[in-house]
């Protein structure tokens, strides 16, 4: 639960660094690289459940359960 409390910080802190490079309008290239960034941040939960959701499986394949 932690690690979604830091990526949510992380999120809104490169969301301020976008923010504050409109507002001094040194707009560019460099505002892609926290766009990036918050991208991966909001792509890693996804990833986290797809893991859970294949180690369960294997975990339910070795012992003989079914996940229906």
């Amino acid at each position: 639960m932690e690690a979604h409390f830091i990526d949510a910080f992380f999120i809104g802190f490169l969301a301020g660094i976008i923010i504050f490079g409109f507002v001094t309008n040194s707009q560019g290239f460099l505002a892609i690289i926290p766009l990036f960034l918050i991208y991966l941040f909001l792509k890693k939960p996804k990833q986290h459940e797809a893991m859970k959701r294949e180690f369960k499986n294997e975990i339910y394949n070795k012992s003989g359960i079914s996940t229906v």
